[in-house]
């Protein structure tokens, strides 16, 4: 980055999976590992200022937790086949003029929608066909041994609240860096695939921010110094 500048190579797009709640004073926190807060102590051995249902990146090792305190860890799965990414939010405003204003007036909620997009170029690769599964009633066949039938698997068509993370400032970061991050479920709306003679077959997906999953888990937007994980 230059001045806070970054080129659109060094976004990268990925899903993120919860692993087993971490809570308690037997639970432990890693550094460079991102987290999602689900409960905390009075006593809460969490990064301050994080907020129930919010996630922010370990900068230091925690030992033990409070008695209270309870957090999921996320690891991340790049989406493959992304080379264009979009994030949008937007408040809406309601006309408030009346007879008493010389000028247009209006009031909002206060309320954000956040919609976006993830284009690029069809691949294969786990986070891409997990994706495809949520639009396509599937029917998955894997090799069997020599002689023996190919196993099949079925899927139905699904509608699930997935965690996306975009990292902004993704690519080659050094210990300490800058980093702005965008993270925060969602639910996938459409998806349109292509193909031209001469051209790579394409693929993208739109999706619509939702205020928290199942498990209480908001969106959060983050910046600050990386952190990576201990070797």
């Amino acid at each position: 980055m230059a001045n806070g500048k970054a080129t659109g190579r060094e976004a990268v797009a990925s899903l993120m999976t919860k692993g087993e709640i971490i809570s308690g004073t037997t639970g432990a926190l890693a550094k460079g590992v991102w987290y999602y807060v689900i409960s905390r102590d009075d006593t809460s051995l969490i990064p301050a200022n994080v907020g129930i249902g919010r996630a922010f990146l370990c900068s230091k090792a925690v030992a033990a937790l409070a008695a209270g305190d309870s957090v999921y860890p996320l690891s991340a799965t790049v989406i493959g086949f992304t080379r264009d990414k979009s994030l949008n939010a937007s408040k809406t405003v309601t006309d408030a003029t009346t007879d008493l204003d010389d000028e247009a007036d209006n009031i909002s909620d206060g309320l954000v929608s956040r919609t976006g997009s993830l284009t690029g170029y069809d691949t294969k690769d786990t986070a891409t066909a997990t994706l495809k599964a949520a639009f396509n009633h599937s029917i998955i066949a894997t090799a069997g041994a020599a002689a023996a039938a190919d196993a099949l698997v079925e899927s139905e068509i699904s509608t699930p609240k997935q965690i996306v993370m975009i990292d902004w400032t993704g690519r080659e970061k050094v210990e300490g860096e800058d980093m702005l991050v965008d993270i925060f479920p969602c639910i996938f709306t459409s998806m349109d695939t292509g193909a031209s003679y001469g051209s790579v077959r394409t693929l993208g997906f739109n999706f619509t921010v939702v205020a928290s999953d199942d498990d209480g888990c908001k969106p959060t937007h983050f910046e600050g110094p990386f952190r990576a994980p201990a070797a």
